[in-house]
């Protein structure tokens, strides 16, 4: 049944319907890059592979059954009303000329039709902003359960054809690929003028083989920023911004916060707790990491950061903000002249892997919660 659904559905959409004829041989292309981001860090997974993909593409493809059955059930029911709002509109119009009443000129009825925002068939990942660097971050599907997946296809294999780079990005082959599997990455690149930087923060897009093609799967919503709420200023400062919707009193957080920065950064810590008529007012840590072997960038990089971190309650929500500015040295120096704010690149790994401390540490503190969008966290 499921297989007629989806053939009809398809069919629709202007898609073949055999899934192995959108199957691909593999390609001959310009780059290859490792998957991976910058620094190395315990966020950066290993390539996904064939077997996880195939099993994400499978989850993929029930729910987009049970989108299509879903929507056939709605549609079925948006008839019946259309029906029954017609005939009661008929039934009216007859009460009021029979009643002698003067009947306005109307248009004929038109039912408002029932809009369903999200399609059951997402987009391929070809150009998404790489908001982890990880591609099981990501679901997956064959390219028939993608709305856009033959024409994604065509053009992964292009760019990865020609090498070039585009909208800061460039499709190369994973040196993860092996014989009968190809893997292909979306990495990040630098651009200035016709000169481009070396792509890195690669994570696989499409897995290749003679007998099935997957693509990582998009967002049928806009992306318009990766997601994280940290943010960084142009003189080097990294802010990191949450609001909390609960009901949870302030102090709930401290414990998990303080326990995260302490023992998950290792940081100096201390805390200063203000009140306002015995009321707590804000929270505040200051901590600090003197000349160290970075935990963050590795590879033999040092570090020296201070980072301070503020909560404080309002009605019904905790504003959380924290801020730090990071200076690096590549060499085993104990001397601080000798350290210099990070690029681009290093400051990114930084407000990745905070961001995502200070977010574990506030859900850690949460019975439940739901992560709304990049910044607001509701906790019960």
């Amino acid at each position: 049944m499921w297989r007629t659904i989806q053939i009809l559905a398809l069919a629709a959409l202007g898609f073949p319907s055999s899934v192995e004829s959108l199957s691909a041989q593999t390609i001959q292309a310009a780059i290859r890059a490792p998957v991976g981001c910058t620094g190395g860090t315990q966020y950066c997974d290993v390539d996904i592979s064939l077997a996880d993909a195939q099993r994400l593409a499978v989850a993929t493809s029930n729910a987009a059954k049970a989108c299509l059955l879903e929507k056939e059930k709605k549609e079925e029911e948006r008839k019946k009303r259309r029906v029954g709002d017609i005939q009661r509109s008929a039934d009216q119009r007859k009460r009021q000329q029979e009643e002698g009443l003067i009947i306005l000129q109307q248009s004929d009825f038109t039912p408002f039709l029932e809009l369903i925002n999200e399609p059951c068939l997402a987009p391929a990942a070809v150009t998404d902003v790489l908001c982890e660097n990880s591609a099981t971050g990501y679901s997956w599907a064959t390219v028939d359960m993608l709305s856009d997946g033959v024409n994604a296809l065509a053009t992964l294999r292009e760019h990865a054809r020609s090498g070039k780079p585009f909208s800061g990005y460039m499709i190369v082959e994973a040196a993860e690929s092996r014989s009968g599997e190809q893997h292909l990455a979306l990495c990040s690149v630098r651009n200035i003028g016709d000169s481009a930087g070396p792509p890195h923060d690669c994570a696989t897009v499409a897995i290749i083989t003679p007998t099935v093609t997957l693509l990582r799967k998009g967002t049928t919503r806009r992306v318009l920023s990766c997601n994280t709420s940290a943010s960084i200023r142009l003189g080097g400062a990294i802010d990191i911004n949450f609001e909390i919707q609960t009901r949870l009193n302030v102090s709930s957080f401290s414990d998990s916060l303080s326990r995260m920065l302490k023992e998950e950064l290792s940081l100096v810590t201390e805390q200063d707790v203000r009140k306002n008529q015995g009321t707590i007012s804000a929270i505040s840590f200051r901590s600090t990491a003197p000349l160290r072997d970075s935990p963050i960038l590795k590879n033999g990089w040092r570090e020296s950061f201070d980072f301070d971190l503020h909560l404080y309650p309002e009605s019904d929500k905790i504003r959380v903000y924290a801020t730090t500015k990071p200076l690096v040295c590549r060499q085993a120096s104990g001397q601080a002249i000798d350290y210099y704010g990070p690029t681009d690149a290093q400051k990114s790994t930084y407000a990745a892997v905070l961001n995502e401390h200070v977010n574990r540490a506030i859900t850690r503190a949460c019975q439940q919660f739901t992560q709304v969008d990049s910044k607001i966290i509701k906790c019960q």
